[in-house]
């Protein structure tokens, strides 16, 4: 009874073994990998660091433990898509143009992520009155919008990386724009950045 068992197993793990030998197959067991290590750093997040966020008394962590569950879970499935991308080995143009198409969707739920996560700490940051006195309900929309801007620069400067752009044009004109901008301005950053540290250092 036992000679027959083992040859079935033999069999079932030469056609395992032969089956693995197709990319298409490994590449479909790669995704499958994926999908199942996203499910478990999901339930990782839901879990542990819930539980330990919930010992705090501040409900900030609360919030970006929230936040961070919907980007790890998608990173995790692009890297298995682009695992499973080189093991087929398309064409060099064809993995070129897919594999960018793949850090394109991973900046945009990053970004995304980033605009969250910015607006969510810096409003726990402004509850904190005691603690951090240059934060408030009167400079809270200005480091918003400074934090949103930082993001997206952030972004597009990703976004031309993985599109294998030339950046040296870019960044010119951004520095000559920051230039002419600052010129122009002068006078009203002046003005408000001096608003800023009165706010900030509350000598009245």
């Amino acid at each position: 009874a036992v000679k027959p068992i083992q040859e079935g197993s033999q069999a079932a793990l030469a056609t395992l073994l032969e089956a693995l030998s197709h990319p298409w197959v490994r590449a479909a067991a790669v995704v499958l990998a994926s999908l199942a290590i996203a499910k478990l750093a999901d339930g990782l997040v839901s879990r542990f660091l819930v539980r330990l966020a919930r010992r705090t008394h501040s409900d900030l962590d609360d919030r970006l433990i929230e936040l961070m569950h919907r980007p790890v879970f998608l990173s995790v499935i692009l890297a298995g898509l682009y695992v499973a991308l080189r093991i087929l080995k398309a064409g060099p143009e064809t993995e070129r143009i897919l594999v960018a198409l793949l850090q394109t969707a991973a900046i945009l739920i990053w970004a995304g992520a980033g605009f969250k996560l910015a607006s969510a700490t810096l409003a726990g940051l402004s509850r904190l009155a005691d603690r951090v006195t240059w934060l408030e309900s009167r400079t809270l929309p200005l480091f918003e919008n400074l934090s949103k801007i930082v993001v997206f620069a952030l972004a597009v400067y990703c976004f031309l990386l993985a599109w294998n752009l030339d950046l040296t044009p870019w960044l010119a004109s951004a520095g000559i724009m920051g230039i002419a901008v600052g010129f122009a301005a002068k006078d009203t950053l002046a003005n408000l950045f001096g608003g800023l540290f009165v706010i900030m250092d509350a000598p009245y």
